[in-house]
């Protein structure tokens, strides 16, 4: 298994397994962290996806630069696999990933991986209308509403770890990467009493 932990979110064509429009990933590692973000052409975009997401085929062709995700399958197979990979409904998520590296010769082994939306769903405790003595599986906003966790520091972070200046950062990836990321680092803190943790906390969480 390599070093590091890598935290990732897409966008896709749809629910079945298509394409991937876009991934953003930070990397966590003894190095320290960096990000990356991708944009790809893709041929159909679902309606539901689209509605979702507020971009079509068009917008991804002309955000990618006419790039698909073969142009940059070898960097981003470099870079993910047989480390940590950690998701939010990773089955989902994965399915996409595995396809489009299957698309390009590749088998696509991660290390482990590690899904954010079963590890908070006994953390944030959110019980089914049908059902309150049964908790349910959390969409990320509501981990980060339960975990009173700034959705405009998060996107001040995405902006940082991407290098962006896109002030539109919500359904985007690099905007759920980011806030997975800052849940899961705020969970691992939150015993802490030292000087940084007490300012990450300061930092994310609202008062």
């Amino acid at each position: 298994m390599r070093q590091g932990v890598v935290y990732l979110d897409t966008e896709t064509t749809g629910f079945v397994p298509g394409q991937i429009c876009q991934l953003s990933y930070i990397i966590e590692d003894t190095d320290g962290v960096k990000a990356k973000n991708f944009y790809f052409t893709v041929d159909k975009i679902d309606d539901g996806a689209k509605a979702v997401i507020g971009k079509d085929e068009s917008d991804y062709k002309e955000l990618s630069d006419g790039k698909v995700f073969w142009d940059y399958a070898d960097e981003i197979y470099e870079d993910l696999n047989d480390r940590i990979v950690v998701a939010h409904n990773s089955k989902f998520d994965m399915n996409f990933m595995s396809i489009e590296f299957w698309r390009c010769g590749y088998v696509f082994k991660p290390a482990q991986v590690l899904c954010t939306m079963k590890y908070f769903k006994d953390i944030v405790k959110i019980p089914y209308k049908t059902n309150p003595n049964k908790f349910k599986d959390p969409k990320l906003s509501e981990v980060i509403s339960s975990l009173s966790i700034n959705e405009q520091a998060v996107s001040a972070m995405a902006k940082q770890l991407f290098n962006t200046t896109d002030d539109n950062l919500f359904h985007d990836s690099r905007f759920d990467t980011t806030a997975m990321w800052v849940a899961v680092v705020l969970n691992r803190i939150k015993s802490n009493t030292d000087e940084n943790s007490e300012l990450w906390r300061k930092r994310f969480i609202n008062a």
